[in-house]
């Protein structure tokens, strides 16, 4: 990593990320510059590296091919092929989500308002509104346009013509009508990924899912693993057959068996093989729940969109099946109530102030006033508690040693109730800790190294609290109301969630507080729009919340001098 801290190919100017690469020696003549310079569209390192990786693989790739002497001139069918191409991985994604949600309440006249703007846009020729969509499609097609050029503004205008497209699409969908979509893709070829095929019928299963999990190497370690599960479940049911005769027959099959499964991480099934588990006599209470079944299909239909990119022949719409849950789903953890509240800050060692180490008086506050998981406070460093614009906040993150984070959704700032920081102190802790020469906040809690999906060693800090929390909820007597639910550190979580709520708090600023993904797309919010900053997280939420507990004589802790 360079001296500046920050990975390879990565700047920083301000709050916002940048790609640079220097042009090697023997290809300055060619390109006429000394190096490239882009920015990212990102105030996230993580987002900033992810995107930084692609560009320099895909930078370098074409430097080879400009010594080979292979690259020319992109054609306008091959643009039309990567607009195309484009366009098939946005929709998989829009479905994915209004399967997962079951839910899009869009007035009808929303679409005609969005498109006809667009129209209007198009045709006074105003491309810059297409501008962060033409960046991205640049870095996903892998292309090289200079800006200001006139490729680059046929470049925009040929975006813009696509997002109109794709609004259109979304628009019939909310009608219930997929053959819109078919029909308009139906003149169209995408480039396709050589995989063996066993003759005119296509590929079999096994070998199109093999060159699917290979041709996708870019995915994060769980979404690896759970399309690794379709791979292995798909022939497991339906046999290696090829894909060509994966009908609404066979889906109809695969579908009831898939309810015969067990909960994936049940004992013992968690230890058996597919073929082990999909033999077992699963007890209904141990049976797999609607929500992993719709996970299950979702990332089957990636699959086989995948397969008709490729130009295999698949049965039209084989996976699009609606499922409907029997009940709404509640998240296992159930808040804490107001006595199970006193009862965790009002315990003899919280009025006696006799923890005997910073973590057990410090993490039951932060859990209730930031609503972060355990392990995102148990690996918090010194450098993650922050002053910016007047406010205090803890960012998680993933970019410090062993530091890690559930989804890209989870990286945020949090700001800090201001009873955290004013009444208790807990900036003059911090600095505390620095004087005395500690980098992370809480160094009571040792690493532990387990195996991540993918194999590799990883470090969790937070085990020990949670060994420590779950024997003290023991000992306080928390025991949840609903017996299919359980009070645990994360009820500090949902206690939060609930009074945000009562609060009236906008979802989607919500959403970011606690680090969880929205639950239904938006162009506009999830596409265009930049995340909320820490002032703002503060000024809705924050700095307004009110718990039904007394924490005055925590004041007087000596953790709060």
């Amino acid at each position: 990593m360079p001296r500046n801290g920050l990975p390879q190919n990565v700047l920083r100017r301000g709050s916002v990320y940048y790609f640079r690469l220097v042009v090697p020696d023997d290809l300055r003549d060619v390109f006429n510059r000394r190096e490239f310079r882009y920015s990212l569209r990102t105030c996230y390192l993580r987002d900033a590296k992810a995107k930084a990786r692609a560009l320099a693989a895909t930078a370098w790739e074409y430097f080879n091919k400009v010594r080979s002497g292979t690259m020319g001139h992109i054609s306008d069918e091959e643009l039309q092929r990567l607009l195309i191409g484009s366009m098939r991985e946005r929709l998989d994604i829009e479905e994915k989500t209004r399967i997962s949600t079951n839910r899009h309440d869009y007035p009808p006249e929303y679409h005609d308002e969005i498109i006809g703007k667009l129209q209007k846009i198009l045709a006074r020729g105003e491309y810059t509104i297409s501008e962060g969509s033409t960046e991205e499609f640049i870095e996903w097609a892998g292309l090289d346009v200079e800006p200001e050029s006139f490729d680059y503004k046929k470049l925009l205008r040929d975006v813009l013509k696509r997002d109109i497209e794709l609004w259109r699409i979304y628009q019939q969908r909310d009608q219930g009508n997929y053959q819109y979509e078919k029909d308009y893709f139906r003149d169209f070829t995408t480039p396709q990924v050589p995989v063996p095929s066993t003759g005119p019928t296509g590929p079999l299963l096994s070998e199109a899912l093999a060159a699917f999990l290979e041709g996708n190497n870019q995915w994060k370690a769980t979404s690896y693993k759970e399309y690794k599960t379709v791979a292995e479940l798909l022939p497991a049911i339906l046999g290696d057959m090829p894909v060509s005769q994966v009908d609404h027959e066979a889906m109809r099959t695969y579908v009831a068996k898939l309810r015969t499964l067990p909960k994936r991480n049940k004992k013992p099934y968690n230890k058996m093989s597919w073929d082990q588990r999909l033999a077992c006599d699963v007890p209904s209470q141990d049976l797999v729940t609607d929500g992993t079944i719709q996970n299950y299909m979702v990332n089957t239909g990636t699959f086989f969109n995948w397969c008709e990119d490729q130009g295999y022949e698949v049965v039209p719409n084989v996976t699009r099946r609606k499922f409907k849950l029997t009940k709404t789903k509640r998240a296992a953890t159930e808040p804490f109530t107001p006595d199970d509240l006193h009862t965790i800050f009002h315990c003899r060692q919280y009025v006696n102030d006799s923890w005997p180490k910073p973590y057990q008086f410090w993490m039951p506050i932060l859990g209730l006033a930031t609503g972060a998981r355990i392990e995102e406070l148990a690996q918090l460093n010194l450098d993650d508690v922050k002053f910016h614009e007047d406010v205090w906040y803890i960012m998680i993150t993933d970019e410090g040693e062993g530091q890690d984070a559930k989804t890209e959704s989870s990286i945020r700032p949090i700001p800090l109730w201001p009873f955290v920081t004013e009444e208790l102190k807990f900036p003059e802790y911090v600095e505390h800790l620095r004087r005395k020469g500690e980098t992370r906040l809480f160094p009571d809690l040792p690493p532990v190294t387990i195996k991540n999906p993918n194999g590799d060693d990883q470090l969790k800090f937070g085990k020990k609290a949670s060994d420590w929390f779950s024997a003290r909820k023991s000992e306080w007597g928390l025991k949840p109301e609903n017996p299919k639910r359980r009070k645990v550190f994360h009820s500090f979580r949902a206690t939060l969630a609930s009074i945000c709520k009562h609060m009236g708090i906008e979802d989607r600023m919500a959403e970011q507080f606690h680090g969880h993904s929205s639950g239904k797309f938006s162009m506009t919010y999830d596409y265009y729009a930049e995340r909320f900053h820490a002032k703002e997280l503060y000024e809705a939420i924050a700095s307004k919340l009110e718990f039904p507990v007394d924490l005055e004589h925590l004041k007087k802790s000596k953790y709060c001098k």
